[in-house]
């Protein structure tokens, strides 16, 4: 990664990073107008079809087509046994693709938030701005073929168009707090979202450079308007506090306590009081700083999965990010001015960057303890 591309200031603009946190995150849609050259370096058709030609990469499982709102099944464009393709059954059939395609299905790419170095850094940026991992799905449509029918996502998304046209129809309903693989996921409400999703809120066409943000449970449908159109959409994967119980539920086996049978039902004071203590054991592993730190530095660890990269061989050294704390209102008197204004205008960087601008690793080393101690960087996991 060369440098950060985009910021959340240029790609929010002219709304602004407080405006946004304080009436929008969590509360209600955004829709901003963009011009061509917004996004124009972060994504074309052009890249779209170098990364889906990797063949070999591409199967059932991370290649989607969808048409009104179901999947086609992916025996219909992959291999579907070992003497199909060389690389195996699963494996994107070139063909079979084809013909699905002349139907113009939505072509739904999966977990792409690394697949180019534009793509990483606008990942890197969304980890470093909203402390959670972000998942990427490319799609692409064609005019008047709809895709997805009236539906929630499960997570916050922005989206961001590339190419083309698309109507999006954005309705007045949320759902409170839906969570995947539970009955409270879009699916098992298909049946009755005509009922729940309320009248039309707003209905923005985006053309390439738009950006537009929906809250997690915000009803929604869109349809192409052009005769081809790609659009980025970002998820924010954040932690919940079911992850949270996960966690302390792994650790579970690790205390001997809930490894003893329970008494018997017969001694009906043996039993209560065996699970008086298990409760008791399980609010004070709840509640101790060692289960709270664990899940914070996997909350940490998290937000920089996909987009920051680790390795730059034949460095034996990985690379070292750090995340810029807009929030904090502390800045260090020690630090020279136009590297606190440097820092400030980004939301990360490496450490190797700032070489660029300062003469000495010691000097750098002085700066990036100064900014740490301050709280207006944090370096990551």
């Amino acid at each position: 990664m060369q440098s950060q591309r985009h910021t959340f200031e240029h790609l929010i603009s002219p709304i602004g990073r407080e405006r946004f946190f304080a009436e929008f995150l969590g509360q209600k849609p955004l829709y901003i107008k963009g011009d061509t050259s917004k996004l124009s370096d972060l994504f074309s058709w052009q890249d779209f079809d170098e990364i889906i030609n990797e063949g070999a990469y591409w199967t059932g499982t991370n290649l989607t087509l969808v048409a009104n709102g179901q999947a086609l099944k992916a025996d219909d464009y992959c291999a579907n046994s070992d003497t199909d393709s060389v690389f195996g059954p699963h494996r994107l059939d070139r063909e079979k693709l084809l013909g699905c395609l002349r139907q113009k299905p939505s072509l739904v790419l999966d977990f792409c938030q690394s697949q180019t170095e534009p793509l990483a850094s606008l990942s890197a940026t969304l980890e470093s701005v909203f402390r959670c991992y972000v998942e990427l799905h490319i799609i692409a449509s064609w005019e008047s073929k709809k895709g997805f029918v009236s539906h929630f996502d499960h997570n916050d998304v922005f989206i961001f168009q590339t190419e083309g046209r698309k109507v999006w129809n954005i309705y007045k309903n949320r759902y409170e707090e839906p969570l995947t693989g539970t009955d409270h996921e879009s699916a098992k409400l298909s049946d009755r979202v005509d009922d729940l999703k309320g009248d039309i809120l707003m209905q923005p066409e985006l053309s390439p450079g738009d950006v537009l943000y929906l809250p997690k449970g915000q009803y929604h449908d869109a349809l192409a308007s052009s005769d081809a159109t790609l659009h980025l959409s970002y998820r924010l994967e954040h932690c919940n506090g079911r992850d949270f119980l996960k966690m302390i539920f792994a650790h579970l086996a690790q205390v001997p306590l809930l490894r003893q049978p329970l008494p018997s039902l017969d001694d009906t004071e043996a039993h209560d009081t065996h699970l008086g203590a298990i409760t008791d054991e399980l609010a004070t592993l709840i509640k101790s700083p060692e289960a709270r730190e664990f899940f914070s530095n996997y909350q940490k660890l998290s937000s920089t999965q996909d987009g920051f990269p680790s390795f730059n061989f034949p460095s034996e050294e990985l690379i070292q990010f750090y995340r810029v704390r807009h929030e904090t209102a502390v800045v260090p008197d020690d630090v020279p001015e136009n590297i606190l204004a440097w820092i400030k205008s980004r939301d990360f960087f490496s450490a190797d960057e700032l070489e660029n601008i300062l003469l000495s690793g010691e000097m750098r080393s002085q700066v990036l303890s100064a900014l740490e101690g301050a709280g207006l960087i944090e370096s990551r996991l």
